[in-house]
């Protein structure tokens, strides 16, 4: 069985586009050169089957070998999904997933000494391990508590069963049997009576929700409910246990979500419906309320969902004028269906936080790398929740508003320039018209506009319209048809062509123009700091103009980072600036001497940035944060090694390469 270090390793090598450095491998794993020697040959041993390996090239790197890809794809696809939801979804060791599984299915008192001779290992280490249980499950408001060496798990049943839930999953995650029984976690999902009771659920669920019209719930969270549905008949016993106040229990029966519930526990097994208790109707509506993605009653003209409607409507105007002063963001982004989807966002959202509903990062899907200026929108938004409601989102509910961004932010041109180009072709317009289409499809978001003309159909006036003119005619041939001194590109032009180096090279000098009006070489910073304390209180130093308003920036930034972590790729961090409304955008870049841990990423670069009132100054400002997070590993150490003006061309060098 491959250990938790060979994973992480195998992990690393698999996500790199090229051979992973020794030295890289073990600052990554913190371990010895001698100990990844080792660790990769205990790998290589245990996939020998898997029809690859990891091969090891001298002052070059580790990288994977496919012998037989008939073997090795499926065993290779199937990690990299793992890794995937890992990634979203975090968490402890998989011996710490065992032993919070353990202590919430203990039906009396469990003992530290069972565990340890169970697991083989140290009272000391046991106990390390207990504290990280405690961590995970303090998430759900339970306690592990021990009393004289006995542990149990104490809490809301109505905790407990979300944390069963959301542990489910992660066993499930696991591709292959960690070697622990777990008869009495397997039970309570399984049943062991000889029938696939999850499937018979399952079905019954999605017929149910077909035969609806009420609202609509993804996919993905079809296992939370079947699964919350299952437990109420292995936790029958507990069910008192699981309490509401009349507020939750009053808010949970008025709905359409708890009429469903009762219409589905009609047609429920048998052994199922008798367990059925009405703690289990109010906990299966609860979690329907907390994950739909449609309510049809929440309309200006329902009777019930009219007045929630207004108010939640109200609160997205106020968090629209907050955006526009914070972020540049105008109103017009923002469509009518993009409101729509974020009021019904609104009042899930509010639904979690009065049912205590635990959300999980898997809501975001498998997004690899997180959109800057979307990211930027969840964090005022999460600080505008807070403001408002005096609730501070965890991370996974801030993040959960990410696809209702994006959708609203994809519309929005992202080059710092647009341009608008004529398209003159020797070959006539049907020719011209070709060459616009091909432009249109591959440079969409640099061109405002493009446009198709006949030689003979444009005057001289005209060419004022435009900032570029592209064409496959001779220099001697454009210099007879006008005087006018357009910026000009000559290109040849065939189908099938994707990008034309010259449109390129004219673009890459545009962006770099721009960049250089924010950037200068008094925004890069070399420092010595130890901390993330010290590169806030460094941060605040450099943007606050008074002791109030330095304390305002580091408390605001520390805030930020339990909202949202921004790591990013090369050991980078994004510490955006979201307080005030500014004139302009600005940037400044810590290069640290040495790297530290910052939350799971080891980090050197601390790019801070404010945005400005204008869309355009924001653009370039994506832009610059872009260079940073899709940079190479080279280009980054070449800027922490980096003098005077350097750090300017080593991000923006004059020929784009």
């Amino acid at each position: 069985m491959i250990s938790e270090l060979d994973q992480r390793i195998l992990r690393i090598i698999l996500e790199a586009k090229e051979p992973v450095p020794g030295k890289s491998l073990a600052r990554r794993c913190d371990i010895s050169l001698g100990t990844v020697r080792k660790e990769i040959g205990l790998i290589n041993e245990e996939v020998a089957c898997r029809g690859f390996r990891i091969e090891s090239k001298a002052s070059i790197g580790y990288s994977l070998f496919v012998e037989d890809h008939e073997k090795a794809d499926p065993y290779i696809g199937q990690l990299r999904y793992i890794y995937g939801r890992t990634r979203h979804i975090g968490g402890q060791s998989a011996l710490v997933q065992y032993l919070v599984r353990t202590c919430l299915c203990a039906s009396g008192f469990l003992t530290v000494d069972h565990l340890c001779e169970e697991l083989f290992c140290s009272r000391s280490t046991m106990m390390r391990n207990l504290e990280k249980v405690r961590e995970e499950i303090r998430p759900f408001s339970l306690r592990l508590v021990n009393r004289s060496g006995s542990l149990k798990v104490e809490g809301n049943e109505w905790d407990l069963r979300q944390c069963l839930l959301y542990q489910h999953k992660l066993y499930n995650l696991a591709m292959e049997d960690s070697g622990h029984k777990e008869y009495g976690f397997k039970t309570m999902f399984f049943m062991m009576d000889g029938m696939d009771r999850y499937n018979q659920v399952r079905k019954l669920l999605i017929r149910g929700l077909k035969e609806q019209h009420d609202f609509t719930i993804p996919v993905m969270n079809f296992p939370k409910l079947v699964n919350y549905i299952l437990l109420a008949a292995s936790r029958r016993k507990w069910a008192p246990d699981c309490s509401f106040s009349e507020e939750q229990i009053q808010r949970a029966k008025d709905t359409a979500e708890y009429a469903f519930i009762k219409r589905v526990h009609k047609n429920l097994p048998e052994p199922i419906r008798s367990a059925f208790m009405e703690c289990d109707f109010l906990g299966a509506a609860m979690l329907l309320l907390s994950f739909e993605t449609q309510n049809f009653h929440l309309i200006p003209e329902d009777s019930w969902g009219g007045p929630v409607y207004e108010r939640l409507r109200l609160e997205m105007e106020i968090l629209l004028d907050l955006w526009e002063k914070r972020i540049g963001i105008s109103r017009e982004a923002i469509s009518e269906e993009s409101l729509r989807d974020f009021i019904c966002f609104l009042y899930t959202l509010e639904n979690r936080q009065m049912f205590h509903v635990y959300n999980d990062m898997e809501y975001l899907g498998f997004v690899r790398h997180k959109g800057i200026r979307t990211m930027d929108m969840c964090l005022c938004f999460a600080g505008f929740y807070e403001e408002r409601h005096d609730v501070r989102l965890s991370r996974q509910d801030t993040l959960s508003a990410f696809y209702l961004f994006y959708q609203a932010m994809t519309s929005r041109n992202t080059f710092c320039r647009p341009q608008r180009i004529l398209v003159i072709s020797r070959y006539g317009l049907y020719y011209a018209k070709a060459l616009v289409a091909m432009i249109r499809q591959h440079y969409g978001r640099e061109v405002e506009n493009i446009e198709a003309r006949e030689f003979c159909d444009i005057r001289e006036d005209d060419f004022l319209d435009y900032d570029l003119w592209i064409t496959d005619m001779r220099r001697k041939q454009t210099m007879e048809l006008t005087s006018y001194a357009l910026p000009t590109l000559s290109v040849d032009f065939s189908l099938g062509q994707n990008r034309f180096p010259a449109l390129d090279a004219y673009l890459w000098q545009i962006t770099r123009e721009e960049a250089l009006k924010v950037l200068g070489p008094h925004h890069f910073h070399h420092t010595k700091l130890r901390d993330k304390e010290e590169v806030f209180g460094c941060l605040a130093g450099l943007y606050g103009e008074s002791d109030e308003e330095r304390q305002a920036i580091s408390r605001h930034l520390r805030e930020n980072d339990l909202y949202i972590d921004m790591e990013r790729n090369n050991g980078i961090v994004l510490l955006p600036i979201l307080l005030w409304e500014k004139k302009s955008s600005r940037v400044e870049v810590l290069l640290n001497e040495t790297e530290f841990l910052w939350n799971e990423c080891r980090s050197r670069i601390f790019v801070c940035y404010t945005r400005g009132s204008s869309c355009e100054d924001n653009q370039v400002t994506n832009d610059i944060l872009k260079r940073f997070v899709h940079g190479s590993a080279e280009m980054m150490e070449a800027l922490l090694r980096s003098k005077g003006e350097e750090p300017l061309h080593i991000l923006y060098p004059q020929e784009l390469k």
